[in-house]
């Protein structure tokens, strides 16, 4: 399996049963930061992947871009923090 589809399949699960986190402890910077770099880790391996393997890579890429924007908003965000771990994800995949 590549890795774009090992990515892919944490977000295209068809088990939507997960733990449950009380919403004011979300770490919303630290998930900002992953979600982030997962974005960017997909758009990366899309340029080379199969034409069907895009297509499920969008539907990951709707939900992960849903779940930026929900993290974003979140009264725990907080955007240096989250800057900086994204800068530390990205260099880590590079």
């Amino acid at each position: 399996m590549n890795k774009l589809l090992t990515i892919v399949k944490r977000y295209n699960s068809p088990t939507k049963s997960k733990g449950i986190t009380s919403y004011d402890k979300v770490p919303a910077s630290k998930k900002w930061a992953e979600y982030s770099a997962d974005e960017y880790k997909i758009r990366e391996l899309m340029k080379g992947a199969e034409f069907m393997d895009k297509f499920e890579a969008e539907k990951a890429l709707s939900v992960i871009l849903r779940k930026i924007e929900w993290m974003y908003k979140h009264p725990n965000f907080n955007l240096s923090d989250a800057a900086s771990m994204y800068k530390k994800l990205k260099k880590l995949s590079a």
